[in-house]
């Protein structure tokens, strides 16, 4: 009697400890479940396209500040320019790679507001009169993404030169600058977009600003 009462006794503590376990292992199965689950959305739902990330780019910029401050450079032909009321003001603009190893550089170099805050357009133009923003006459397209053509490589030491057309004339589109009167066109280059997307590596940050004064003489 007493041995089937030991038996009795092991067997009802062995069942209790399979009980246990088989509870500790659903119980571990359902977290292992529960966080599969969750990282698999989460994964989802941070999962960037290829289109995804050229939109972003494009708009805000993706890449780290790869530009060493100094290592592109701006610069203008002349400081200070005379024009008669109503004709096109052109600047040409040079950019030059101070640094010691190639530069990509994003090659849309259409004078762009400032107040756009455009990422797509790295050419950024300020225009004043006696101190006050001088109004832009069109406005920015929003252009497709860039493609690997739409970028340019500069060697340590070479410069290329950008002629911006500031003010066309009186027809086109630009700053309003057909009133006589002393301007000060502020210019520099700044964009935030890598274009890692293409599989290129361009260099962003901002260079210097520099200066122009242009007196528009009246006619």
């Amino acid at each position: 009697m007493r041995r089937r009462t030991e038996e009795n006794s092991r067997s009802s503590a062995d069942n209790r400890r399979g009980r246990i376990r088989a509870i500790i292992f659903l119980i571990v199965l359902a977290f292992g479940a529960a966080a599969g689950y969750m990282t698999g959305n989460w994964l989802a739902n941070n999962r960037k396209s290829a289109e995804d990330l050229a939109r972003l780019d494009e708009s805000v910029g993706i890449g780290k500040r790869t530009g060493i401050p100094g290592s592109v450079t701006a610069s203008v032909s002349q400081t200070r320019m005379s024009v008669n009321s109503g004709s096109p003001v052109t600047i040409k603009l040079t950019l030059t790679n101070k640094g010691n190893e190639p530069t990509v550089l994003n090659k849309w170099f259409d004078p762009t507001p400032a107040a756009f805050h455009s990422n797509q357009f790295p050419i950024k133009v300020i225009v004043r009169l006696n101190g006050r923003d001088v109004d832009y006459r069109s406005t920015l397209e929003v252009m497709p993404p860039h493609t690997k053509n739409d970028f340019i490589t500069l060697a340590p030491s070479q410069s290329i030169d950008v002629p911006l057309m500031i003010y066309p004339g009186r027809t086109g589109g630009g700053w309003n600058m057909a009133a006589p009167g002393s301007y000060t066109v502020e210019i520099w280059y700044e964009t935030y977009l890598s274009g890692k997307y293409v599989g290129v590596n361009a260099w962003t940050g901002m260079t210097n600003h520099v200066v122009v004064n242009v007196e528009v003489q009246g006619t």
